[in-house]
């Protein structure tokens, strides 16, 4: 003790006790600070996830007469927000209104789908114009929250038996409809869309200028890549060559996953996967496409097999 009484170590103490307990507040700061850095992280992935696209194809058009609101129902669950609905003249205009008031009070966006192989000959280029005009006409009469957002075509002339022998024919009556189709759904404002395969960037236009996929790209609205495979990487892998070419373009690709049994092969389709699975290597697309300006989100193939599967 110091002849004054007090202990001269105090002064000290008392300036270790006070850098400790700020300490103790600058780690408490800190891990707050880290703690909002994560929040803030995990809440942009959400955001940036939440504004992709969710889409899935219902080619079964009918079973909207009965179960509009089951499908959904489902489909909000199951984070769709985009739905491909085939147009059958069985449905009546009626049954499509009903459908898309619910779908789009859900906040999910319908386009009209429909093609076959067959449309890509020059013979049937009228069935694909009357198609968008019947889309056109359809939105005309119809109610604001009634209306397609869309138009989405599935014309794959690569199924045709005369395709190995007949290619460059094919091609060239394909884009000639194509053309015909795009124009008549511009001049009625529709939103156009297409299916292609994964392999496009490999098919040359037929005046050698260039690729299909190029020209599609520059086309079209958006894209739906089918990449049809059994795991996120070789999706993805499949899926990367339209990406890049479409990031230099500046158009969205969304990606097509396959849940339905295929006679092609098993690694073409998660059939016979678990869900579980499935929604994992799901989740890694987005990631892995993510990477790419122009990945828009993925679509599951199609809404039928995907409910039996849940239900």
């Amino acid at each position: 003790m110091s002849k004054s009484g007090t202990n001269p170590m105090r002064p000290r103490n008392s300036r270790m006790g006070r850098l400790r307990r700020f300490a103790r507040g600058s780690r408490g700061v800190l891990v707050m600070l880290l703690l909002c850095c994560c929040v803030a992280v995990l809440f942009s992935l959400r955001s940036a996830d939440t504004d992709r696209t969710k889409a899935t194809w219902l080619w079964d058009t009918e079973w909207i007469r009965d179960s509009g609101e089951d499908i959904v129902s489902f489909c909000r669950t199951n984070g769709v927000n985009l739905i491909y609905l085939q147009i059958s003249a069985r449905v009546e205009q009626t049954n499509y209104r009903e459908f898309i008031r619910k779908a789009n009070e859900a906040g999910i966006d319908v386009h009209a789908l429909n093609g076959a192989p067959e449309w890509a000959k020059e013979r049937h280029e009228e069935e694909g114009k009357s198609f968008i005009r019947w889309v056109s006409d359809y939105n005309r009469q119809a109610a604001e929250g009634e209306r397609f957002a869309g138009v989405h075509l599935d014309v794959e002339p690569y199924l045709l038996p005369e395709w190995k022998q007949d290619e460059a024919s094919l091609v060239h009556s394909w884009l000639d409809n194509m053309e015909s189709w795009l124009e008549e759904g511009r001049e009625a404002g529709l939103y156009m869309a297409a299916d292609v395969p994964f392999w496009l960037p490999r098919l040359d236009m037929p005046t050698g200028n260039g690729n299909v996929s190029s020209w599609m790209l520059e086309q079209f609205d958006s894209l739906t890549i089918m990449a049809y495979r059994d795991n996120s990487d070789s999706i993805y892998e499949s899926s990367k060559k339209l990406l890049s070419q479409a990031d230099e373009l500046g158009k969205p690709i969304v990606i097509g996953l396959e849940l339905g049994k295929t006679n092609e092969g098993g690694y073409l389709s998660f059939h016979g996967k678990s869900l579980d699975y499935f929604e994992d290597h799901l989740r890694d697309v987005k990631e892995l496409g993510a990477s790419h300006s122009s990945f828009a989100g993925a679509a599951v193939h199609h809404l039928r097999i995907w409910y039996d599967r849940v239900n």
